[in-house]
C-alpha cells in the first residue's frame, strides 16, 4: 500500500503534465491542418540554429563573468523591446486604452469618481482597480506620458527575463537557466506584446521576483517578501492567483513524498508564510481603497461574477455578444443579473453538459492551446503584413518547438534532484484546467511561457552539448576544403 502511495504521488504530477502535453501538440497539429501555419516547421531548423549560436556565445560569457551576462540579458531584452516599439509604435487598444486612460485620472485623483458609477467600467470589472492603482502610481511618479510608461514595461519585461535566468539556473543548472532565458527573450509572441500596457506583463514580472527571492536563500523574511508579491501579482491581475495556488500544491506536494513530523512542521511553517502574507496584504490593500473612498466595496472582486463562466460554456452572452448586453437587459441590476447569471450556467450543466457544454470545451481548449497567440491583434499589427506572418508563424513555431522539446527534457530531468521543476509542471497544469471553466483566449497562456521556456530548454541544451563538436568540425572541413579547392 505504501509503495503504490509513494507511486502515485511521485508520478501522478509527471502524468497529468505529459498527457497535457501530448493534447497542446494535438490542439497544434488540429489547428495547423485548417491554417497554412504548417509552414512554421520549415522555419524550426532556422529556430534551433540561432538559439544554440547565441546559447555558445552567451556560454563563454556566462564562463568568465556572469555579472556581465546577467547585464547583457537586461540590456539585450531592453534593446528588443526598444527597437520594436520605435518600429511599430504600438497603440493601446480595446481595454487597454481603457486602462491607460484611468491611470491618467487616477494620478490627477479624478479616478474614484467612476467606480460608484453602476454602468461605468470599473463598476462592472473592479478587479481591474488594482491594476488602475498600480499603473496609476507608476504615472504619478513619471507622468502621463506613454512612451516613458511603456519603458518602465520594458523594464519589467527584461527582468522578468533575467528572473527566469536565475530561476532556472538555481533549480536545475546555469546552462539551462541560460537556455530558458533565450526562449524567453526572443519568443515573438512576446516581443510582439511588449508595447501593451498589460497587466500580465507586470502579475508575472511580481510573481517572477518572488520566487527568484524565495529560491536565493530561504529566510523567514524572503517567504513574507515572495508572499507579498504574490499578492501584490494577484492586485494587478486575479489570475495571479493561479501562480499562489501552485506554490501552496508544491508544498503541500513535498509533504505528501515525505510523511513524517520533521516534514510536517517544516512544511506547516512554510504554508503559514506563504499563505497569512498574502492575505494581509490583500486585505490591507481592500481597507485602505474602501476607507479613501476608492471603491464602493471591496476591490478583490467583481460586481459582475458570472460573466466569465458565461463564456466557459459558449461564446456568447445570454442576450448578446458582450456582458453589457446583459447588464443592460437587467437594467445594471447587479443582484438580478448574478441570480440569472448563476441560473443560466447552473443549467447549462445540468442540462446540456454533454450536447453542448463538453463539445464546446472541446472547441475552445483547442484554441487556448493550439492557435497563435493572440497578443498581436491588440498591438496594432496587420495580421496579413509581413511583419504580422512572421510574428504569428515563426512565433507558432517557436511554441511548437519548445512543447517537443518538453518531451525529451522529461526523460533527462526524471531524477529526483530536481524535483523543484513540479512546481512549474503545477502551474502549467493548473492554468490549463482553471481556463476550462471560464472564458479562454490564445493571449492567455502568456503566464505558461515562463513554465514552457524552463522545461523546454534541458533538452536543448543536451542537443546542443551533443552536437556542437560534430557540427564545428564538419564546418571547419567543409571550409578548409573549399578554400585548398583547385579548379
Amino acid at each position: 500500500m505504501k509503495k503504490c502511495w509513494n507511486f502515485i504521488i511521485n508520478h501522478v504530477i509527471d502524468i497529468i503534465f505529459i498527457i497535457l502535453i501530448f493534447y497542446y501538440l494535438f490542439a497544434c497539429s488540429y489547428y495547423m491542418h485548417f491554417d497554412p501555419s504548417y509552414k512554421c516547421i520549415a522555419v524550426i531548423p532556422i529556430i534551433l540554429i540561432i538559439y544554440f549560436v547565441l546559447f555558445n556565445y552567451l556560454l563563454k560569457i556566462q564562463n568568465k563573468n556572469e555579472k556581465k551576462l546577467k547585464l547583457i540579458i537586461v540590456l539585450f531584452s531592453l534593446g528588443i523591446y526598444i527597437i520594436w516599439e520605435l518600429f511599430n509604435n504600438t497603440p493601446q487598444l480595446s481595454d487597454y486604452k481603457v486602462l491607460w486612460d484611468a491611470a491618467g485620472d487616477f494620478a490627477n485623483g479624478t479616478f474614484s469618481k467612476m467606480t460608484f458609477i453602476k454602468n461605468n467600467y470599473f463598476y462592472v470589472w473592479n478587479h481591474q482597480i488594482g491594476y488602475v492603482v498600480l499603473l496609476g502610481s507608476i504615472v504619478k511618479v513619471i507622468g502621463h506620458h506613454l512612451l516613458l510608461v511603456k519603458i518602465v514595461e520594458f523594464l519589467m519585461l527584461a527582468f522578468s527575463n533575467l528572473f527566469v535566468y536565475n530561476i532556472a539556473k538555481k533549480i536545475v543548472s546555469p546552462k539551462v537557466g541560460l537556455m530558458s532565458t533565450i526562449i524567453y527573450t526572443t519568443l515573438l509572441f512576446n516581443i510582439g506584446g511588449a508595447g501593451i500596457l498589460n497587466n500580465q506583463h507586470m502579475a508575472v514580472f511580481f510573481m517572477l521576483w518572488g520566487i527568484n527571492i524565495l529560491l536565493n536563500k530561504k529566510s523567514v523574511l524572503r517567504c513574507i517578501v515572495c508572499s507579498v508579491f504574490f499578492a501584490i501579482a494577484f492586485i494587478a491581475r486575479p489570475t495571479a492567483i493561479i501562480f499562489f495556488i501552485a506554490l501552496v500544491a508544491y508544498l503541500i506536494w513535498k509533504f505528501l513524498i515525505d510523511i513524517n513530523l520533521k516534514n510536517f512542521k517544516k512544511i506547516s511553517i512554510g504554508l503559514l508564510l506563504v499563505v497569512l502574507p498574502f492575505i494581509i496584504t490583500l486585505k490591507t490593500y481592500d481597507y485602505i481603497l474602501i476607507n479613501t473612498k476608492m471603491v464602493p466595496d471591496s476591490a478583490l472582486k467583481t460586481h459582475c461574477s458570472y460573466f466569465k463562466f458565461i463564456l466557459g460554456v459558449q461564446w456568447q452572452n445570454m442576450h448578446g455578444e458582450s456582458p453589457w448586453d446583459d447588464l443592460d437587459y437587467y437594467n445594471f441590476d447587479y443582484e438580478k443579473y448574478n441570480i440569472a447569471a448563476k441560473n443560466y450556467v447552473t443549467s447549462k450543466y445540468k442540462n446540456h453538459f454533454t450536447t453542448e457544454v463538453l463539445p464546446f470545451w472541446y472547441e475552445k481548449m483547442i484554441r487556448f492551446s493550439g492557435y497563435p497567440d493572440s497578443q498581436i491583434d491588440f498591438a496594432g499589427i496587420n495580421e496579413k503584413s509581413i511583419v504580422g506572418n512572421m510574428i504569428k508563424y515563426y512565433g507558432y513555431a517557436e511554441y511548437l518547438l519548445c512543447l517537443m522539446a518538453i518531451l525529451g527534457s522529461l526523460i533527462i530531468l526524471k531524477t529526483k534532484k530536481y524535483d523543484k521543476l513540479t512546481f512549474f509542471k503545477i502551474l502549467f497544469i493548473g492554468f490549463f484546467f482553471a481556463h476550462i471553466l471560464v472564458e479562454v483566449q490564445p493571449r492567455y497562456r502568456f503566464e505558461q511561457y515562463t513554465a514552457i521556456a524552463i522545461l523546454a530548454s534541458p533538452l536543448l541544451v543536451w542537443l546542443n552539448d551533443k552536437f556542437k563538436d560534430r557540427i564545428v568540425k564538419n564546418f571547419k572541413n567543409i571550409y578548409n576544403s573549399l578554400i585548398n579547392y583547385k579548379l
